[in-house]
């Protein structure tokens, strides 16, 4: 590089060299280059060293400066899959469509296509794009994630129990990839049946490493999902006693959720909500201590004012049952201090001043 500036091959070889562990001085060798060499395309060095980092919003950006014409396959497919993990599946898509024309027995391509399609509703022409993933590409090695998106978009048409095929697959084909059992229960919990979601969840649960912290996430996550099949009511219909039983439990995890990180509201708070399903007259008072404790935790993080101000509203309201006015009217002033609109507090203190 000092006695050959204007040639490429040392400035690429130092920039792969340094991309794993020091990728801004892989950038920066690049970009000598690049002013030393302007009738290089250099940015598509750029773009692969940010990929391969894992800076895919900088990925993003080169391989855009590019211009989609300007890139090969790999390129665009990297672009798009880039586009993917950052959730813009529209754009995601519209590249994958152009790879698709280019290369149509792709399977990265027609996998993108499934995905995307699934994600943005389009679930129709997402079983296209699995039919041709699974049985019109040159060399295809299926993953366990194509089969859980075939089964999201099986589901998004009403067809729940080929769905629940597909997310059977996937569990059998690769049943010792870490994390699967979540996965096989995020789907279950997509299409809302959540008896299946708690069975695979708990799986995931027990094959985890149990340190406080993740412990405490997973069980808050269980509990979330026996909260879910707990409130999964249909209009009209009323809660069966296998749903209440489903919110009791979902109080006993958030309780230990509570006790794991007695410094975080969120434990109390859901064990509150929980209980205020099993107590929604309040006649026994089960959310009160609850809502206390989070608010107590909220009001001196100060992480969540409309946390608070629920757990206020919650606390009013018990009192205001209770027939305990200056208590009632007291949450609802507290209120007020945060949100001076808001129409619960204003009719609580209301009816003190009548």
């Amino acid at each position: 590089m000092y006695f050959a500036r204007k040639d490429p091959d040392a400035y690429y070889k130092l920039a792969d060299l340094l991309k794993a562990k020091e990728i801004n001085k892989s950038i920066e060798t690049l970009q000598i280059l690049k002013k030393n060499r302007p009738d290089l395309n250099v940015q598509k060095r750029m773009a692969e060293v940010y990929y391969t980092a894992n800076d895919l919003t900088n990925a993003i950006a080169a391989y855009k400066s590019i211009g989609v014409d300007s890139l090969d396959d790999r390129e665009l497919m990297q672009y798009s899959l880039s586009l993917y993990i950052k959730k813009d599946f529209s754009q995601s898509l519209d590249l994958a469509q152009k790879g698709h024309k280019r290369a149509s027995k792709d399977p990265v391509f027609n996998r993108l296509l499934l995905y995307n399609n699934t994600e943005l509703q389009h679930f129709d022409t997402a079983i296209s794009n699995a039919d041709d993933l699974f049985n019109n590409s040159k060399d295809t090695k299926p993953q366990y994630q194509d089969y859980i998106y075939y089964g999201y978009a099986l589901s998004g048409l009403g067809k729940t129990q080929e769905a629940i095929q597909q997310f059977n697959v996937a569990l059998q084909k690769n049943g010792d990839i870490p994390g699967i059992h979540k996965e096989i229960s995020d789907a279950y919990s997509r299409i809302h049946d959540y008896d299946n979601a708690i069975k695979y969840y708990e799986q995931y649960v027990a094959n985890l490493k149990d340190t406080t912290d993740n412990r405490a996430y997973n069980i808050f996550q269980l509990g979330r999902l026996y909260w879910r099949k707990g409130t999964n009511v249909k209009e009209n219909e009323t809660r069966t006693e296998d749903q209440t039983k489903a919110i009791e439990h979902s109080a006993e995890l958030f309780g230990q959720v509570a006790t794991l990180r007695p410094n975080s509201y969120l434990g109390f708070y859901w064990q509150a909500k929980a209980n205020a399903m099993l107590d929604p007259e309040y006649t026994k008072g089960l959310a009160k201590p609850y809502y206390s404790k989070a608010a107590e935790l909220l009001e001196k993080s100060g992480s969540s004012k409309d946390h608070l101000i629920e757990c206020y509203k919650q606390l009013s309201y018990y009192y205001y049952i209770n027939k305990e006015m200056n208590s009632s009217v007291e949450y609802a002033q507290k209120i007020l201090e945060l949100d001076p609109e808001d129409d619960f507090a204003k009719q609580m203190v209301a009816l003190k001043v009548k």
